[in-house]
Parts: structure tokens; C-alpha cells; sequence
């Protein structure tokens, strides 16, 4: 029974028309009748009111109160002011793509901060709950907790797992749980308990997402460099890092708090030192990336490729020794996992491998590269909005392939190589896909850098029927959807300046050109910034469903 006081009561509804009423009702003890719940006893979070009538006073004045004071500081100030901003703009004009890259990285944090908490939503997948409960349990002592897979279940002790029911699904609760790593898990069970989480229940998405956010907004950083050090350039490090901030598929999946988003950063992070190592032939560098490489089965896994990625791009680039050392390192680190689980479960971790080995492994199919290629997901259900944007990096990644540097198509294929022999084809989540953004993000970045400075129809197309076109048919009106003049003229408007300048070349047409492209570039960053202030009319898991 719940004790007398005010109870916060989360709410997860699904609202079939434009406008409807939501009715709260409660069953009292030993009745079977449910009633209404009186609006007396309803009360909106102490947040929601800040900008109530009663406080609107106040709240003009913490906005005037300081403005007031800058312009105070501002004429007191005015020649000091008047010298500090011409240096900043001459080290703006020196230094513009660090200045870029400061607010990219703003950016793409707040997009990934908006509705955090709402998309992916509860009801698309539970397994970051997972996540969450057994880091929340390790760092209270009390060992790897967590609910388990039904089909590992057997491989557990029967005093060791119990059935729960919680949010409308039932749980299997397994103490010494070992199904996946333990590092993300540890790194998510932070914030909860931090915030005030009394027990593993108290973990909630607003909370718990905000890991995986950290991990995804400093990963903007990574591709920055990552992509400067392969390509030398600073436009395709600032289009690459613009376009991991920005494309809404890599938003609203940087939010979902599984070990594969920690992956993405610590591969990336590994690639980034073999290739300060190339530069400055510093041993640190190679110590650091032998230890990622290890660090990375921690993560995942799948995480495992690293291992062989890390060591063949050292090799690649002629330092095969130095190879050599990044795989001993990160293979004996990988073996601390195998034996933190013998020491965890030793019963359970036989058991386990065949239990892996029989629902995964025995059912993957020669045709999975398919699925992985062709669908867009954040969890479980697809993406429709982040299926052109999937099909248009895949198109960047295959381009990147004929480039001087084939880091980006080598890493990819070794990692996307691993995804198919370790998975199955009954499987297939987005958070797979999750290691392989910041990639196809720096492929991207190459190829709107080439489109700039050497413009043509045939990428121009690529454009706009798949990055462009696809996205665009998701929010647009039904009536300007279905119409087939709208599509026509924009396909010919679209194109025509690149047809005049593949014609006619010469300074006028490639200067229309050129500012054709920036144009494109402008308008997918104002639709990406649209649709993910509007993922929760595009992606709707219980309306899939079918409720």
C-alpha cells in the first residue's frame, strides 16, 4: 500500500487522434470497479510550472536583470570590448573550423537532448533497462544483476533468477548475470544514482539515456579529428562532424543506452592514435591503441573486429612490429573478459556460449548483409525516416573505396564482416549499426567535399532522389506528397544548374553551381534539425504495433 503523500506516476499512452482526453483511473483496495481519478489529486510536476502566471514577474526579471548588466558592462567597456573582438575575429578567420566545430558540437548536443527521454520510447525496446539495473547493482556491491534473454535463462541457477512484473512486462531477474560486458553497464548506473535512485527500479530513461548522450555528443569531436587526419582537410572534417550532429538517425540512436554506442567511441578513439602514431612515431600512441583494441570487447562483443582493424591499419601503414603489439595487447586484455566471467559464473558461462552459439550463430543466413544494408532502426521497429539517409551513406561509403585513404571502407567492412558472422538473422537491432555512424558520417563528409569542389549531375542526383527526396516524403502534407508535379519540378530545378555547367563550363556556371551545393547542404541541415524536433510524429513503435 502506498503511503500517504504526493507519488510521481509516469505515463506511457498512445493518442489515436489529434485531439483526446486521457482518463487516469485506479482500482481501491478489495473493490473491482475502476474510477476515475479526481483532477484535485493530480498535480503537474514542481518543473512544469516555472513559467506560470505567478512566477512570470520573476521571471521577466532573470531575463532583464542580466541584459541590463551586459549593456551596463558593454558601455563601460566599449574600446576594451571593441580590441577583444577584432582578435576574436581574426582567430575565427585563422581557426574557423575549430570555431565551427564548437558550435557543431552545441548543436548536436541539444538535438540529442531534445525528447531524450521520449525516442526512442520505452515501449520500442527494454534492453537498456538492462543496462542500466546491472550497472546500478554493481556499483551498490551487489554483483552483475540484471534481467536475463529468456533463451539464456536455463543457464542460470534456479536460486538465482526470479520472475518480475514490471511496466506491463515480465522480467526474469538473474543475480550474476554475464550475457554482455560489464563496462557501459557500470558508466550508465552512474547518472541514476547520482540523480537519487534509491533502488534499480528508480533508473529511468531520463536518466539513463543521458550516458549514452555524453558518449554520442563527444563522438562529434572524434569524427572531427578522426576525419582531418585521414583526409587532411578541414571542410570534410567540419561537413563530417555537422553531418553526425545533425542527420536524425544518428540523433535519436546516439540516445539509446546499449554498449555499442561506447564502442563507436572507443574504435574511433583507437584509429585516431594509430594515425597520431603514423604522425609523431610516439609509443604511447601504440600502447593506448593496444589498449582500446582490448577495451572494446569490453564494450561489446562484436567489439572483437577491433582487434583486427587496429593492428592491419598499423600494418597498412608499414609499421608491422608496432601491429603486432596493438593485437598481443588487445588480445590479452579481451581474455580479462573470459576470465571475469569464469569468475563471476563459471556455471553459467559454458552454458551461455552454447546457448549463443544455438540461437544466434546456427541461424545466420548467406543473404544477412541484406537486412543490414537495406533497414533503418533505432531498436526494433524500422525507421522510415532514416532510410534514404542510410542507402545515401552507403552510396559514400562504396565512393570512398577509389580515395587515397581506404580506412574508412576497410574498417567498415571489417566491422560490418563481424556483425553478420556473430549475429543472426531472426536478430536485428539498430543499435548495431551504432559503431558504423561515425564512419559513414566521414564517407559523407568526403563526398559533399568532392561534390562542392568538382560539381556534376550524377552526384547531384544521388542527392536529391536518396538523401534528399526519401527524408522530405516523410514530413511533407499528404496532398503535396502524392504530387507528381511538385516531384517533377523539384527533380528539374534541382538538377538544372549542374546539366548548364556539365554543358556549358565556364566561371559563371560553376560559381551557380557551387552555391547550388551550398544550398542543398543548407536545406538538409534545416530538415535534419526539422525532423528531429519531430521524431515523435514520424516514429511511433505503438502505433507500428498496431495499438
Amino acid at each position: 500500500h502506498l503511503e500517504k503523500g504526493w507519488k510521481s506516476i509516469q505515463i506511457n499512452y498512445f493518442n489515436a487522434s489529434k485531439y483526446a482526453t486521457l482518463n487516469l483511473l485506479w482500482q481501491k483496495h478489495g473493490e473491482r470497479k475502476s474510477i476515475s481519478i479526481p483532477s484535485r489529486y493530480l498535480k503537474p510536476s514542481e518543473n512544469v510550472g516555472v513559467f506560470s502566471k505567478n512566477n512570470m514577474w520573476y521571471s521577466v526579471g532573470f531575463i532583464v536583470v542580466p541584459l541590463l548588466i551586459i549593456l551596463g558592462i558593454f558601455i563601460w567597456l566599449k574600446k576594451s570590448i571593441k580590441y577583444y573582438i577584432q582578435r576574436y575575429f581574426a582567430y575565427v578567420k585563422q581557426n574557423w573550423s575549430v570555431v565551427a566545430l564548437i558550435f557543431i558540437v552545441i548543436l548536436g548536443a541539444t538535438l540529442r537532448l531534445n525528447n531524450y527521454s521520449i525516442i526512442p520510447p520505452h515501449a520500442d525496446t527494454i534492453d537498456t533497462y538492462q543496462e542500466a539495473w546491472k550497472g546500478y547493482h554493481i556499483l551498490k556491491g551487489e554483483g552483475p544483476k540484471t534481467w536475463a534473454a529468456f533463451y539464456f535463462s536455463s543457464a542460470y541457477k534456479d536460486e538465482d533468477k526470479y520472475l518480475m512484473r514490471w511496466c506491463g512486462d515480465i522480467f526474469m531477474i538473474v543475480r550474476n548475470q554475464i550475457d554482455h560486458p560489464p563496462l557501459f553497464a557500470i558508466l550508465t548506473g552512474i547518472p541514476p544514482i547520482i540523480c537519487g535512485a534509491k533502488n534499480y527500479l528508480d533508473c529511468r530513461l531520463t536518466t539513463i539515456n543521458l550516458t549514452p548522450i555524453f558518449f554520442s555528443t563527444f563522438t562529434i569531436i572524434l569524427v572531427f579529428l578522426v576525419s582531418y587526419k585521414i583526409h587532411k582537410s578541414n571542410t570534410v572534417s567540419v561537413i563530417s562532424s555537422l553531418t553526425y550532429a545533425t542527420v536524425p538517425l544518428f540523433v535519436a540512436a546516439g540516445r539509446l543506452a546499449k554498449g555499442d554506442c561506447l564502442l563507436a567511441l572507443v574504435l574511433l578513439t583507437g584509429i585516431l592514435y594509430v594515425l597520431k602514431y603514423a604522425e609523431s612515431k610516439k609509443k604511447t600512441y601504440i600502447v593506448f591503441a593496444g589498449f582500446l583494441a582490448g577495451i572494446s570487447y569490453w564494450c561489446k562483443e562484436v567489439g572483437i573486429c577491433a582487434i583486427v582493424i587496429l593492428p592491419i591499419i598499423t600494418g597498412r601503414k608499414g609499421f608491422v612490429k608496432e601491429a603486432f603489439i596493438i593485437a598481443g595487447i588487445g588480445v590479452f586484455i579481451a581474455l580479462g573478459y573470459m576470465l571475469y566471467n569464469c569468475l563471476v559464473n563459471p556455471e553459467a558461462f559454458s552454458k551461455i556460449l552454447t546457448l549463443y552459439n544455438e540461437h544466434h550463430m546456427n541461424k545466420t543466413k548467406f543473404n544477412i548483409i541484406i537486412r543490414y544494408i537495406t533497414e533503418a532502426r533505432l531498436a526494433q521497429i524500422p525507421a522510415t525516416f532514416g532510410l534514404g539517409y542510410l542507402l545515401w551513406f552507403w552510396f559514400a561509403i562504396a565512393y570512398s573505396i577509389g580515395k587515397r585513404d581506404t580506412i574508412i571502407p576497410f574498417a567498415t567492412f571489417i566491422f560490418l564482416m563481424t556483425l553478420c558472422a556473430v549475429s543472426s538473422d531472426v536478430f536485428s537491432y539498430g543499435w548495431y549499426f551504432l559503431p558504423l555512424y561515425p564512419f559513414m558520417a566521414i564517407a559523407g563528409g568526403l563526398f559533399m567535399r568532392d561534390f562542392i569542389s568538382k560539381p556534376n549531375t550524377a552526384k547531384a542526383l544521388l542527392i536529391l532522389l536518396v538523401l534528399v527526396a526519401v527524408p522530405l516524403k516523410e514530413i511533407l502534407p499528404e496532398n503535396l506528397n502524392n504530387s507528381q508535379w511538385l516531384f517533377r519540378c523539384y527533380l528539374a530545378l534541382g538538377i538544372l544548374p549542374f546539366l548548364v555547367f556539365d554543358f556549358l563550363k565556364n566561371r559563371i556556371t560553376g560559381i551557380i553551381a557551387k552555391t547550388t551545393c551550398y544550398i542543398y547542404i543548407s536545406f538538409l541541415i534545416i530538415m535534419n534539425i526539422y525532423i528531429v524536433y519531430h521524431l515523435t510524429d514520424l516514429y511511433d513503435p505503438l502505433k507500428m504495433y498496431g495499438y
